[in-house]
């Protein structure tokens, strides 16, 4: 876990979203790696916020982590809004706070936001929220 942490500052952004993932993978135990993860939670590499969000997530904080994966939805770039969504799909029935979020996705019959639909969908429906198969 200290190499991740440290991984965190390297100048390649690649690197620092994979010392992210790494760390959410350890979920809760990697609590102290946190104020490393907030200072990234702005990182200029566009996957770094995402993948710290879903660490910080993974530790129990969704109030640090769930605000940037929704605030990422309205990224341009439709490969981010759909990595932001399957970090929310990820974060389980503690996504409630998204809910109003993935429902807007899900009244949008824009073609480019398909994928994150499909997966709002299934998120809806694994939290009961919306029945209806889609």
């Amino acid at each position: 876990m200290p190499r991740l942490i440290e991984r965190l500052s390297d100048e390649d952004g690649a690197v620092r979203y994979w010392a992210a993932t790494g760390l959410a993978n350890f979920g809760a135990p990697a609590g102290s790696a946190e104020p490393f993860l907030r200072a990234r939670l702005t990182d200029e590499s566009p996957d770094v916020p995402i993948a710290v969000a879903q660490a910080l997530c993974q530790m129990g904080r969704i109030d640090l982590g769930l605000p940037t994966l929704i605030e990422e939805l309205k990224h341009d770039d439709p490969w981010l809004r759909l990595a932001a969504a399957n970090a929310i799909d990820y974060v389980g029935e503690k996504a409630g706070p998204a809910v109003p979020a993935m429902r807007s996705f899900m009244a949008s019959d824009d073609r480019e936001n398909l994928f994150v639909r499909w997966v709002f969908g299934n998120t809806l429906r694994t939290l009961k929220l919306d029945p209806k198969p889609r």
